[in-house]
């Protein structure tokens, strides 16, 4: 049985992007192998973080499959969508909310004051 060769996808500078990727790519069922770069994986070992970047491989039958995967635009499904919608009801239920709450401290504050204002003058007279 012949073994496939790596190939090299492409080259991710850092840690969030390489996430990403093979995250998207094993979401496919296509395997990723790194190999970070000008010493990066020492740099892992000791920090947890390379900024060195790494290059990223894929079987090369699947070569034109992952590029083709990063290469295109991915767009949201309805569900996506539906909840996306759904969340951005709530943020303005919420900003009306907390504008709602801050009106109301205002005219505690202005009443507050008033009293305090009155109270002084009523003071003063007597």
């Amino acid at each position: 049985m012949a073994h496939d060769v790596p190939a090299l996808l492409c080259n991710a500078g850092n840690n969030i992007e390489i996430d990403m990727i093979e995250s998207l790519l094993r979401s496919y069922n296509i395997p990723v192998m790194k190999r970070w770069r000008y010493g990066g994986d020492v740099m892992m070992i000791y920090t947890g973080a390379s900024s060195t970047g790494a290059d990223l491989y894929v079987p090369s039958k699947l070569l034109e499959k992952a590029k083709a995967i990063l290469s295109s635009e991915i767009t949201p499904s309805e569900a996506d969508s539906q909840e996306d919608n759904e969340f951005l009801e709530y943020a303005k239920q919420q900003e009306t909310i907390k504008r709602h709450k801050v009106q109301k401290i205002l005219v505690w504050l202005v009443v507050i004051l008033l009293v305090v204002v009155l109270g002084t003058i009523v003071a003063t007279q007597l």
